[in-house]
């Protein structure tokens, strides 16, 4: 009988551990441990398709997928605006085309009416070493079924990752002991309460961020600040860039999807700050990387799908939270545009109006 629980206890230890290991996916616990709030975002957008899936159906449906460039759009300020619309926004911090096909799929799964896409794209995207792609999208995105299906797109080791990820909740959600101690000493801990805000506010609003800044009169106003941001975001953005081939997969075969069901489509390449902007055309790896996506959405694309914020003389937006940012004033007149498109696009096409 000795032998036998010898032979058994180090079974038991790691039984032990494996069900310990499962008090990181209670919604509390992970408010405790994490440092930001990225894991929420991608929490959220698995409800958020379930409720596009029960929508109105006297409203048209618009779906907005980008990074957090696309997140901060103030729906309550778009329901007073396009009372005839719905927005739902599954947008999330870096952002890559792979979490496009996987959002798509799951909402054309779920019988969803879908009236109008709009995409992000940019070319810090197509980056195959984005930090995003490794960092978000393969802990928080995806299932088993879309990794085996797009096996041959996910190298070996990302494959191991997201067994990882889903196999233990601490390797998706790896705990803070200094955090979680400061937040238990604490509880109106800042970035603790800054987590409730947020989940709270994605649900009320339909997906959409909590602005960094709520005064929409807020701006970066030192030039310096702005620099240092811009660069910056270029290095981690940008650093090492080499055109992801299997991340242009994943993008076209979005595209084709979104087609093959019909619907209408719009790819948007958000404003920078003019400084930013500005770096990105002098610098020799970003002009490459431009020309690259530029190339590649020529050939795939007709010209009306793509609207580039950064050439649109039609609209100038000069206030930003940051060098990549734009301030919340900015964001419904970019909403504007997109909505101007969709109605001549209705007329040129002749299709009937709901």
């Amino acid at each position: 009988m000795k032998k036998h629980l010898v032979a058994y206890f180090p079974l038991g230890i790691v039984f032990l551990l494996f069900l310990l290991d499962k008090i990181f996916l209670i919604k509390e616990i992970q408010f405790l441990t994490q440092k930001d709030p990225t894991f929420l975002y991608y929490q959220y957008k698995e409800e958020l398709i379930q409720k596009l899936s029960h929508s109105e159906p006297k409203k048209k449906n618009l779906v907005v997928m980008g990074s957090s460039r696309f997140m901060f759009f103030d729906y309550q300020e778009f329901k007073k605006n396009f009372p005839d619309w719905e927005l739902y926004n599954f947008s999330v911090p870096v952002n890559s085309p792979a979490y496009y096909l996987y959002i798509v799929e799951k909402i054309l799964d779920a019988s969803s009416k879908i009236d109008f896409v709009v995409l992000e794209t940019d070319p810090f995207q197509f980056n195959e070493y984005s930090p995003g792609f490794r960092r978000s999208n393969l802990p928080y995105t995806f299932d088993f079924s879309f990794v085996i299906r797009y096996f041959s797109l996910f190298e070996r080791d990302e494959v191991s990752a997201f067994l990882g990820y889903n196999l233990f909740a601490g390797k998706r959600y790896p705990p803070d002991i200094y955090v979680l101690w400061q937040r238990l000493k604490n509880p109106q801990e800042p970035i603790y309460q800054f987590l409730y805000q947020v989940d709270r506010f994605q649900r009320e609003n339909q997906g959409c961020g909590l602005p960094p800044i709520l005064n929409k009169e807020w701006y970066m106003r030192d030039l310096a600040e702005m620099e240092i941001s811009a660069y910056g975001n270029i290095l981690w953005l940008y650093k090492n860039y080499s055109f992801s081939k299997r991340q242009w997969e994943f993008f076209q075969r979005t595209i084709e999807l979104i087609e093959k069901n019909n619907i209408t489509y719009l790819l948007v390449k958000p404003p920078v700050s003019p400084v930013m902007e500005e770096m990105l055309q002098q610098m020799e790896q970003t002009q490459k990387a431009t020309q690259i996506w530029k190339e590649k959405m020529q050939t795939f694309l007709e010209k009306s799908q793509l609207m580039d914020f950064s050439s649109n003389t039609r609209f100038f937006c000069n206030t930003f939270f940051d060098a990549t940012h734009m301030s919340i004033e900015c964001y419904h007149f970019v909403l504007e545009e997109i909505l101007k498109w969709y109605q001549n696009r209705l007329r040129k096409s002749n299709l009937p109006r709901n």
